[in-house]
């Protein structure tokens, strides 16, 4: 079991047992300056949790000068959104030696199951990640092609019903 403050966003959204289930289930993993942690295209197979370090989210198809399009710092998670989707559609890259926390696909997605608000967390983080590209390309930054937005019926959720007493 790895030691991993889960006192943030997302990890509030569950109750203790599923917190300690993440520690149980995580691993930590040590990256090189310049290492490419996830590439464009590949499989998103973890989620990883900055523990230590910079990791830039780079879109290969831009020029250099503009391929930098997130920046992520320790407290800061990536890699969901590509399990999410099925598959990166970004590089992300060490910028410096970089320590993260691991958790497996498998993992994830029980989570996703059994904590309805946790799931919610990222399909809205991939929203508002929408937005800022937008924001972004408005700016004469990035163009929106190749940025897969997640479909509606997967953002959906149950409607609320309150029963009177």
């Amino acid at each position: 079991m790895v030691e991993v403050d889960l006192s943030q966003l997302p990890f509030t959204l569950m109750d203790e047992a599923g917190r300690d289930h993440v520690r149980r289930g995580m691993d930590l993993a040590y990256f090189d300056r310049d290492e490419i942690i996830l590439e464009m295209g590949q499989a998103g197979e973890s989620v990883f949790l900055i523990h230590k370090g910079e990791v830039a989210e780079l879109d290969p198809t831009l020029p250099a000068a503009s391929a930098r399009i997130g920046h992520y710092t320790a407290g800061d998670l990536f890699g969901a959104i590509s399990i999410l989707n099925g598959k990166s559609r970004y590089r992300f890259q060490a910028e410096q030696e970089c320590l993260c926390y691991v958790m497996p696909k498998a993992l994830f997605t029980q989570l996703c199951r059994h904590y309805p608000p946790f799931e919610q967390f990222f399909k809205q983080s991939l929203s508002h990640k929408a937005r800022l590209l937008t924001e972004k390309r408005a700016e004469g930054g990035v163009t929106m092609a190749g940025f897969m937005l997640a479909k509606v019926n997967e953002c959906m959720s149950e409607p609320l019903l309150i029963y009177a007493s």
